[in-house]
């Protein structure tokens, strides 16, 4: 089989992003994973310049062709780089880089070829992780599971973010913006209500319900919510 006759579906198949340049950085073509990954269409892009994504791991010259233009044609090849791109919706978006450039047969520079691999869901499962990591825990393992459950009750998906997480510990009191802090304040005061509300019924969820006027069900999701454990919580 001649493979070159079917490169593009080849190159169209893959899951990542791959655009195609000339010697002075312009696009001469991407695949589709590409046009998804930027949110620009290949129509949009091709005949425009690299610099339109502002990857963060280039090294632009701009004084010419090849080895005028940027550093990739210097040194020959880009390997597991991580950079962010510019989508067209101006968030910017994690990616790994590998990119080499394209030579004839006698050697002279005719482009590049690149690839982006979006990694934007591991760097955010490890922010999330060094989140827990940066809270101190002063409840040790109690205060841990406390925290899981009440995430697992807010999360609809199939992760569990930073946004789930109590806010005490996805602030962890640094650098609070106001918002955060007030959504902090409002959250402990609410579960201290609730706690006493408990205490006074002595751990009754449906007396509880009655004094908050709410349901019972209700009652049970804010115990989940808050992270209130009835046996060590109630006797405070």
């Amino acid at each position: 089989m001649e493979i070159a006759k079917h490169w593009k579906t080849i190159v169209d198949t893959l899951p990542d992003g791959l655009r195609v340049l000339d010697s002075e950085g312009n696009i001469l073509a991407m695949n589709p994973a590409a046009e998804k990954l930027t949110g620009y269409s290949a129509a949009e892009l091709i005949g425009r310049n690299c610099r339109t994504l502002n990857c963060t791991g280039c090294e632009l010259f701009g004084r010419g062709s090849g080895e005028q233009w940027c550093s990739l044609y210097v040194k020959g090849k880009v390997k597991a780089k991580k950079c962010l791109i510019s989508k067209k919706d101006r968030r910017a978006l994690h990616v790994v880089k590998n990119a080499a450039v394209l030579r004839d047969s006698e050697g002279r520079t005719l482009g590049a070829v690149e690839t982006f691999t979006d990694i934007s869901e591991i760097v955010r499962q490890q922010q999330e992780i060094e989140t827990l990591f940066a809270y101190h825990w002063p409840g040790n393992v109690g205060e841990l599971r406390n925290a899981i459950e009440y995430a697992f009750v807010l999360c609809s998906g199939g992760w569990i973010g930073r946004e789930h997480l109590p806010p005490k510990i996805a602030v962890n009191g640094k650098n609070m913006p106001m918002n955060s802090r007030q959504n902090a304040e409002s959250w402990e005061k609410e579960r201290i209500k609730l706690i006493n509300a408990l205490h006074q019924v002595g751990g009754n969820q449906s007396e509880a319900a009655r004094i908050l006027g709410v349901s019972r069900v209700t009652i049970w999701k804010r115990i989940k919510k808050y992270g209130i454990h009835l046996s060590s919580d109630l006797k405070q």
